[in-house]
């Protein structure tokens, strides 16, 4: 590929970022951009909901921007799940044998799908591995889907596209992402050990400490200086080291120590990335769209504050744009989690940066006040080891506890596959059923037999049940709930109003004749 040429990859993304549908719900379209840049006002009712458990050290959540509404969940040992939000997630790559993860930061530790992904099948990972004789590797991969089955891949499709050694166990970063441009941009930390002890994020002959980015489907000029162990990529143009003396010319940006987790602002294409600290200050730092070649001064700083690991190469640091010490009389935390702007359903939300730490499970909410000025709000502290966040396609976000659970972020109501929304989404309904045998949760089919207000429940084993839940206000009523005429199922409907935070709970237990409930005083809503 030719200076100024888009690969597949990068045409195919500017095609996906640019499609409104995949920035952001088109309901909220206008009201998100007009909101810019000032702060939101965080939804008075809030939560953070689990909405899957029994995972095994889940580490990245990803979807595929195929249309298919499903998430991939990669555990750190080197599994990675489909999950569809109704089913039990199933497997969809297993390469545990290829994986070294025993230090706590080793594993497999990130996933993105090519920009193509619904024709051409691509997805990529990044894994350590362990060769035998010599350092550790950090190991970039493309798979593809399985031809038969397309929430199974082909274990036997990996190509290695990149390479690098690391010196020590820990500081390798892991997360990897397309980009607004197409390009594949990979988060390296600083090799490990402690205080950048070999110098390497200020070193620009080494991919260590850096934001790389190369094209996966391009391939190397002769003229290219490259420092993966493997050279299946281009170098895209741009790169602001490519060509000049002896630094590696995969290089984005560089001064990070271990930028854990990272992510692109889906409307803006602005780069957040939490770099982990070393015993003082944890940061997040922003790069605009487009823009390479910044400093963010590790090691000879430490978020804002000045250190004397080592010294900086000439020019101008990037300072970050929020930051917070381990220990200022109340302990913080002791390993920043990098977050999304959210550019989901919640109105109140728009434009917030959402980001944690590992450590204590806080959360923090920040709001760009003016240009460049950003402030934090502790939101919660949640008591979990929040490790990672993802969005959905519809730009939902996701926190991944590392005990096994994934998290949602819920205020108004959500539609989906077994959730009901009422009253403007103010109002969520789910059904949960049970038989002689078996539990789950119903699943909505939209509309009914009778007017728009019926609604048909399936349950995973064919049951089909009838549940009307109408709006009191036209009759006086707040809700009724009619439960269909049948004694094998019983069935749980539950009313949550989610701007007070009031639920409801109406129950037709199993082995019982079916009954109507009418509840005039559940929720105060008419005028």
């Amino acid at each position: 590929m030719t200076a100024g040429t888009e690969s597949s990859a990068a045409s195919a993304t500017r095609r996906r970022w640019l499609r409104p549908g995949a920035l952001v719900p088109m309901a909220c379209l206008l009201s998100c951009i007009a909101a810019l840049p000032s702060a939101a006002q965080i939804p008075d009712y809030l939560a953070l909901t689990p909405v899957l458990s029994g995972l095994t050290r889940p580490i990245a959540i990803r979807h595929a921007g195929d249309g298919s509404g499903r998430l991939f969940i990669v555990e750190q040992a080197g599994r990675i799940l489909v999950w569809d939000g109704v089913s039990a997630p199933t497997s969809f790559l297993d390469i545990t044998t290829l994986v070294d993860d025993t230090s706590l930061e080793q594993g497999l530790l990130g996933l993105d799908f090519h920009p193509d992904f619904a024709t051409n099948g691509h997805f990529f990972v990044n894994y350590t591995r362990d060769p035998g004789p010599g350092a550790d590797r950090t190991v970039v991969a493309r798979y593809s889907v399985s031809a038969e089955d397309p929430d199974v891949a082909d274990p036997a499709s990996a190509t290695t596209i990149l390479e690098i050694e690391q010196g020590f166990s820990n500081h390798n970063g892991g997360n990897l992402l397309f980009g607004p441009d197409g390009y594949l941009y990979i988060g390296m930390g600083d090799g490990g050990s402690q205080f950048d002890s070999l110098a390497r994020a200020q070193d620009s002959s080494t991919p260590l400490g850096k934001m790389l980015r190369i094209d996966p489907d391009g391939s190397p000029a002769a003229a290219n200086e490259i420092c993966g162990l493997q050279a299946a990529y281009g170098i895209p143009p741009g790169n602001p080291f490519a060509g000049i003396g002896d630094g590696c010319d995969e290089i984005w940006a560089l001064g990070l120590r271990n930028p854990w987790r990272w992510s692109f602002d889906r409307m803006t294409g602005d780069m957040f990335i939490g770099d982990v600290g070393q015993s003082s200050m944890e940061e997040i730092s922003f790069q605009p769209a487009g823009v390479g070649g910044l400093n963010f001064g590790w090691s000879c700083r430490e978020g804002s504050l000045v250190q004397d690991f080592n010294p900086c190469l000439p020019g101008p640091l990037t300072d970050p744009i929020l930051t917070y010490l381990h220990n200022d009389g109340l302990f913080n935390g002791c390993a920043v989690t990098g977050g999304y702007r959210y550019r989901g359903g919640i109105s109140g939300l728009q434009g917030t940066y959402v980001y944690s730490d590992g450590c204590t499970g806080n959360i923090w909410l920040a709001t760009e006040d003016s240009p460049g000025q950003w402030s934090a709000t502790l939101w919660q502290s949640t008591g979990r080891s929040i490790v990672s966040f993802g969005e959905d396609e519809s730009g939902e976000l996701y926190a991944l506890d590392h005990g096994g659970i994934v998290l949602r972020f819920e205020a108004d109501c959500m539609p989906s596959p077994t959730t009901l929304c009422l009253n403007d989404n103010r109002f969520k309904v789910e059904v949960d059923w049970e038989t002689s045998t078996e539990t789950g949760r119903a699943q909505v089919v939209p509309g009914g037999t009778d007017d728009s207000s019926n609604l048909w429940f399936f349950s995973p084993s064919n049951w089909e049940m009838l549940i009307k839940v109408l709006d009191g206000c036209a009759i006086n009523e707040h809700f009724w709930v009619f439960f269909a005429a049948t004694t094998d199922v019983g069935l749980t409907v539950t009313v949550t109003d989610t701007q007070e935070g009031q639920v409801r709970v109406y129950t037709n237990p199993l082995d019982q004749p079916a009954n109507a409930v009418t509840d005039a005083s559940a929720f105060a809503t008419c005028p």
